[in-house]
């Protein structure tokens, strides 16, 4: 006995429906660094929107994001180029090395700030 749920779907439905029950879990599984993959694309093109028309406001919670999206980029493509060269046993030095050029800029941006306040 078939039942409203148990009923075939004409072939293009089906594959609508398969999309957005399996294919988007699949895209959001997709990540650079913690951040969904259409977040990920959302966000980028929102900050280049702005850059490009020039409206790009500088308040504080924007600043944050930007910079929370560009250093999980650049993570991410540092992690990428390690495993893709097989050099996984340089991560350590290459989390040292992140952590001083961190600390270098942070360091940097206290120093200069005053000026600018």
């Amino acid at each position: 006995m078939m039942t409203a749920a148990s009923t075939r779907l004409p072939p293009n439905q089906a594959k609508k429906q398969a999309f957005w029950h399996h294919g988007w879990w699949k895209l959001m599984e997709i990540r650079i660094a913690i951040i969904p993959l259409p977040i990920y694309v959302i966000v980028g093109a929102l900050i280049a929107g702005l850059v490009y028309i020039g409206k790009l406001p500088n308040e504080i919670s924007l600043v944050i994001v930007m910079f929370a999206f560009l250093g999980l980029t650049l993570a991410e493509i540092g992690k990428r180029i390690l495993t893709a060269a097989n050099r996984m046993t340089l991560m350590p030095f290459a989390q040292i090395a992140t952590r001083i050029g961190g600390v270098i800029s942070v360091t940097t941006v206290l120093i200069i700030l005053p000026c600018y306040v």
